[in-house]
């Protein structure tokens, strides 16, 4: 609360034991519970480390805790839904650089779930290692090669194209925020002696990282990693490269057209069917009929 000082020359504000001024991590639970005007007031904090205009120098980490939220997916779905969980606002959620879903205590492990009803609730004792993998993973980090960059904003520059098709767009600091990610991600797995490469690493950093998911946007894997196989192959591809150019065609059936004019060596027969799967997605009934009058003919003579 404000108040003026005792010189009555500036505000000041009062202090309480729970107060963010001097804190450097902060959890924000239940977050989607809060109701739209009351997120806006969050959002400061979460993406400019701010609280009634004031910076919080010492706040570095800002975590938050929801239940999925209701959406069109969840209703149609025969899964528990939470009635009084609201989809975050898009430019909150995108402020958030990972979106992880917790996965329901069925599904871990009996070793685990022995753990968890043994130990839960306890606050954990000793030391636990996890500083020390911390600064491994900063230096790890700071010493990402110009090459292993080059690679990374290429495949976020990849990714971009096939997740507006997908109905998935992301934002500019979105594009931004996963480059950071997949760097981050794929040090933490060499600190942990984890088999995933750079490129297993991008598809982690990937997948945990769309807002939508904060939306109730509910996400196949098979359609995740069908993105993430296409941003793979055109990574490295020269400006020019026949799959550049059909990724980069907006039009379905253009596609299927530049797609018959490469060479079955860049775009294989399962690609090629995909292509023309998007495209019956996307087009009527009448032109899904005009386009396979013209395309079988094609297909007669061009072995696809």
């Amino acid at each position: 609360f404000p108040v003026p000082n005792p010189e009555r020359t500036a505000l000041t504000y009062l202090r309480t034991e729970g107060d963010l001024w001097d804190a450097e991590s902060v959890l924000l639970d239940e977050i989607s519970r809060c109701r739209p005007e009351h997120q806006n007031k969050l959002f400061s904090i979460i993406h400019e480390r701010r609280i009634q205009g004031l910076l919080l120098e010492s706040l570095r980490f800002r975590w938050s805790a929801m239940n999925p939220p209701i959406s069109l997916d969840s209703l149609e779905e025969d899964t528990e839904s939470y009635q009084g969980s609201l989809p975050l606002d898009p430019a909150l959620a995108d402020r958030f650089s990972y979106i992880v879903e917790v996965p329901d205590f069925s599904e871990f492990s009996l070793e685990v779930r022995t753990e968890v009803l043994s130990r839960g609730g306890e606050i954990p004792k000793g030391d636990s290692g996890l500083k020390g993998l911390l600064e491994e993973t900063q230096t790890l980090l700071a010493q990402t090669s110009s090459a292993e960059n080059c690679w990374i904003e290429d495949y976020v520059n990849q990714l971009v194209l096939p997740l507006k098709k997908a109905g998935w767009p992301i934002s500019g600091r979105r594009a931004i925020g996963l480059k950071r990610s997949i760097a981050a991600v794929n040090a933490a797995c060499i600190t942990l002696n984890r088999d995933e490469k750079l490129q297993d690493a991008a598809f982690l950093a990937f997948k945990w990282g769309l807002p939508q998911r904060a939306r109730g946007t509910r996400f196949q894997d098979s359609k995740l990693k069908a993105i993430h196989k296409l941003a793979l192959k055109a990574v490295g591809k020269p400006k020019d490269s026949p799959i550049l150019r059909i990724q980069s065609e907006s039009n379905s059936v253009r596609r299927i057209a530049l797609a018959l004019e490469t060479s079955p060596k860049e775009v294989s027969r399962i690609e090629f069917s995909q292509l023309v799967t998007d495209a019956y997605a996307e087009l009527a009934v009448a032109e899904r009929y005009v386009l396979a009058r013209h395309l079988l003919p094609v297909l007669a003579v061009h072995d696809r």
